[in-house]
């Protein structure tokens, strides 16, 4: 995979959004970029083939070309000027990049989006333009996408007071939304109006992840109690029948499937999501087990 990744690669660095469909129609994309650097680092750990050491560090070269200096990026964006609160979900693996491959040039951009970003956060928590267009209500999705590349890139940095504390207030507000209706609303908008007629599957994953890194922190069981409550519903609206086969085991988009994020799909960053928050919540869980077993016998 990332072999073929490497192939799709520009000679300046950056890599095309949308569906591939062949170089002559290609155009650059800084989310894509930025996703796909978790991969190449991954790539580099895993191989230390020179190709991917090589690719990564273009990549992180292009984007840092192309970041303003006020630390946004307002080309080659899913709307034309718009810079993104979630493009907090770029400086992650930045930061990723400058961490684990010594990439200095990636600290320093991923420093200077993320306080891009958080000059976008309101008062009460919430963040302008976290959604996919400004003054538009956002999926829990791209208001994840925001919260965990902060939250992840402040432990990566050792910035937690800087990047990690900010996003506390919004990540509890989200959690006293789902204690408080029992499930996740889709979306919010700004001043935090909650669109509840559907659940947005992939942001409660995403979401799930986030608190877990508050509960990691605090010890404060709330954030692994909203955890495994948000991924209980996504669990409970996995496809599991065999006459279900061509989708059995995806996670969709949304629940209702015709609900308003990808209507009707079952896109694999959604299962991607999941993965990675199941995979957490066992361990934390597996750990509570032993904690409590280990009581036990010492009673």
């Amino acid at each position: 995979m990332a072999e073929w990744l490497v192939s799709l690669q520009s000679p300046e660095g950056w890599f095309p959004g949308g569906v591939w469909r062949g170089q002559t129609s290609a155009s650059p994309s800084v989310f894509n970029t930025g996703q796909i650097l978790f991969g190449l680092v991954e790539a580099v750990q895993r191989t230390r083939d020179p190709r991917f050491a090589t690719s990564l560090k273009k990549a992180v070269e292009w984007l840092a070309r192309e970041q303003d200096a006020d630390g946004r990026w307002r080309r080659h964006a899913y709307h034309t000027s718009f810079s993104p609160s979630y493009y907090a979900h770029v400086c992650w693996p930045l930061s990723r990049a400058a961490r684990i491959s010594g990439i200095e040039l990636a600290e320093r951009t991923a420093i200077q989006g993320l306080r891009a970003v958080l000059q976008d956060q309101l008062p009460n928590g919430a963040f302008s333009g976290w959604g996919f267009a400004p003054g538009k209500p956002a999926f829990t999705h791209t208001i994840a996408y925001t919260l965990q590349g902060c939250v992840e890139s402040a432990l990566l940095l050792g910035r937690w007071d800087e990047f990690g504390q900010p996003i506390e207030k919004p990540a509890m507000r989200l959690l006293r939304s789902l204690e408080l209706s029992k499930q996740l609303a889709g979306a919010f908008d700004e001043q935090w109006k909650p669109v509840r007629w559907y659940v947005c599957l992939t942001g409660n994953c995403q979401m799930a992840s986030v608190w877990m890194r508050y509960y990691e922190r605090t010890q404060d069981a709330r954030w692994l109690n909203a955890a495994d409550r948000a991924l209980e519903f996504v669990c409970s609206r996995q496809p599991k029948r065999p006459w279900l086969s061509a989708c059995r085991g995806g996670i969709a988009g949304s629940s209702p499937l015709f609900g308003r994020y990808l209507m009707g799909r079952y896109p694999n960053w959604a299962a991607k999501f999941y993965i990675d928050a199941a995979s957490d919540l066992q361990q934390h869980l597996a750990a509570l087990w032993a904690e409590s077993a280990a009581h036990r016998q010492a009673a």
